[in-house]
């Protein structure tokens, strides 16, 4: 575990990807801190999946500049040996989409097995044993039925819960969960969102959650970034009362997440970290910085 609890477990500062010259996220930074539960969000295209993907080095083609700090470590640094090692052990991740990222020709109790091998030295046997009660934890019914199953034998809520045990098994200190409930349908969500939940505090691990569903969002993080094809940046938090706040500005937000604009003016403002334009709505003159009157309505 991490060593100074009042050091971030992971901290990019300035982070920029760019492919063949061509620059797809830019400056970003933000912090997770051991335990948290933090949430990445922003529209399809704005570097969500990219930026979690360059933390753990897996885009080969891409240029990254900045730091990705681990532990005061830059990841960016480390020899490909040093991140394989990190992989799956420290840092781990459950992909977008369970059947692109899952062997086909093993089947799932092999694939969370050989985790177990590689990353906590089991032996086969005691292997199988600690995936068939993962997949327990992780609510597949009849684990050890489902153990034999390859993933096309499964439904698309088992086979998101199947990654989700692969990812977990290592018991590692961060979670990289790249949109794992957008394959799902509504009704499951929740529930897939909630298991994860329960998996978090019952590990002690980070996650980082990536997404564009803000219900879910509001359910589950602690903290929220914001990244946008203009200037990503960590924008808003949501304290543990479940008050939403505007990182650039010290002022309480309405539930639903809009940003504020300075007191005093009634021309539309942009966010100067998101970039995104709102309007003000008051109901009486704001005396302070942080007047709970002061609320903000999206600005179309």
């Amino acid at each position: 575990m991490n060593a100074n609890p009042s050091q971030p477990l992971l901290e990019l500062k300035d982070l920029d990807v760019a492919f063949a010259g061509q620059s797809v996220v830019h400056g970003v930074n933000l912090s997770i801190r051991a335990g948290e539960r933090v949430a990445l969000v922003g529209e399809s295209g704005s570097g969500k999946s990219v930026t979690a993907l360059s933390v753990l080095r897996l885009l080969e083609s891409a240029k990254l500049t900045g730091q990705v700090l681990w532990q005061g470590r830059d990841l960016l640094q480390q020899s490909p040996a040093e991140m394989q090692r990190i992989r799956g052990d420290e840092i781990a991740m459950i992909f977008q989409e369970p059947m692109t990222a899952l062997n086909p020709l093993m089947t799932v109790g092999q694939q969370i097995s050989e985790v177990l091998q590689l990353k906590k030295g089991l032996t086969r046997r005691d292997a199988d044993a600690r995936a068939v009660q993962w997949l327990l934890d992780t609510g597949i019914d009849d684990p050890r039925r489902r153990f034999d199953a390859y993933p096309h034998q499964l439904s698309g809520g088992q086979r998101q819960r199947a990654m989700m045990a692969m990812a977990v098994a290592s018991e590692p200190q961060l979670l990289l969960a790249d949109e794992p409930t957008t394959a799902l349908d509504a009704s499951l969500r929740l529930q897939m969102l909630n298991l994860l939940a329960d998996l978090q505090q019952k590990t002690g691990m980070a996650v980082l959650l990536i997404t564009h569903d803000l219900a879910l969002v509001r359910h589950f993080a602690d903290h929220v970034a914001v990244i946008s094809t203009r200037t990503p940046k960590s924008c808003w938090t949501v304290d543990p009362a479940g008050k939403v706040w505007c990182m650039c500005l010290p002022i309480l937000l309405p539930s639903h997440c809009s940003k504020p604009k300075p007191c005093g003016c009634d021309t539309p403002w942009r966010c100067p970290a998101c970039g995104l334009g709102f309007k003000k709505t008051i109901s009486r003159p704001c005396t302070t910085p942080t007047s709970a009157s002061c609320r903000a309505a999206p600005w179309v």
